[in-house]
């Protein structure tokens, strides 16, 4: 996997409409809590870790071409991991953003004859509401500055 340059970073956001910071910049919230503390968003995140976290975060973004839905692929903050980003253009509830994310994760083992993706740590969001006085759902966001300039928290090709 090649560290993207800032044409694909920007090629990246521009097929990723609805991306973190493209959604930022239009002054949208990336997590939406309604009045009943129902958890809505513009996107969910995969968390790969461990030894096969390589193999695995390239499956599951393949799978995601595949079922034509809209996905980029960070190393994370750490190096050891990467996270794929999966934008929806309007806000979903929490609880379709996971049965999205398992479902292209059951295709990616059936795809690769895997049983499981031995690296796949967890699915962002975790919750369909906000907790009494807690923070909810917390990924370190991609582009951070000190972890970019060791090659780590940003976008690559995962061709």
């Amino acid at each position: 996997m090649e560290r993207l340059d800032a044409q694909s970073i920007d090629d990246v956001f521009r097929a990723c409409d609805l991306a973190l910071y493209a959604a930022n910049a239009r002054g949208r919230d990336w997590v939406v809590v309604s009045d009943d503390d129902k958890v809505r968003l513009f996107g969910a995140t995969v968390d790969f870790d461990e030894a096969d976290w390589r193999d695995d975060a390239q499956a599951f973004v393949q799978s995601c071409r595949d079922l034509g839905v809209p996905a980029a692929l960070e190393i994370s903050r750490s190096g050891s991991g990467a996270h794929a980003w999966i934008f929806f253009e309007a806000s979903v509830p929490a609880r379709e953003a996971r049965r999205l994310g398992t479902a292209i994760i059951t295709h990616t083992c059936a795809r690769t004859r895997q049983l499981e993706l031995t690296s796949y740590d967890r699915l962002f969001p975790n919750q369909d509401t906000m907790p009494n006085g807690g923070f909810g759902n917390l990924i370190a966001l991609p582009l951070q500055k000190a972890a970019r300039e060791k090659g780590f928290s940003v976008f690559v090709d995962d061709g």
